[in-house]
């Protein structure tokens, strides 16, 4: 018995010694499927549906993508800061114009400084681009 579990009462050290025994039998029970079901072992149907089951197919929300997307379509059409900018998309000067309502440069949509934070905020902390720095954030950004 270790030095830290004398200080228990004769009841707690009986439940400890119930734990630790579940604790030994599961890493005995693990112990032994990893030894006797070897993959090479197993029919191919089986082997599937064990990489299946472990395999976590939640799929997160993309409500709060789709809300930041309407929200930087919808600064770009009613935006106060891009009111002389349209006047030149409305030319197509500069490599500014205007599609679908939308104003876009070098056919990039253009993103207003109201939005852009939360625009940055969200390729930062995608979860499918897992915190890129600052150079591939930039880069991400100019796509």
């Amino acid at each position: 018995m270790a030095p830290t579990e004398t200080n228990y009462l004769i009841h707690d050290k009986e439940l400890l010694a119930i734990e630790q025994t579940r604790d030994l039998d599961q890493a005995k029970k693990d112990n032994r499927e990893q030894v006797l079901l070897l993959y090479e072992n197993l029919d191919q149907q089986i082997i599937q549906d064990l990489e299946v089951n472990r395999i976590d197919l939640s799929l997160s929300s993309i409500e709060d993508q789709l809300d930041l997307i309407d929200e930087i379509l919808q600064a770009n059409r009613i935006a106060l800061d891009l009111v002389c900018i349209r006047k030149l998309g409305q030319q197509d000067k500069g490599g500014y114009t205007i599609r679908d309502g939308l104003l876009k440069r070098n056919r990039k949509l253009v993103v207003t400084q109201s939005v852009c934070t939360d625009l940055i905020k969200a390729l930062h902390y995608g979860i499918s681009i897992a915190h890129p720095r600052k150079h591939k954030t930039g880069l991400l950004i100019k796509e």
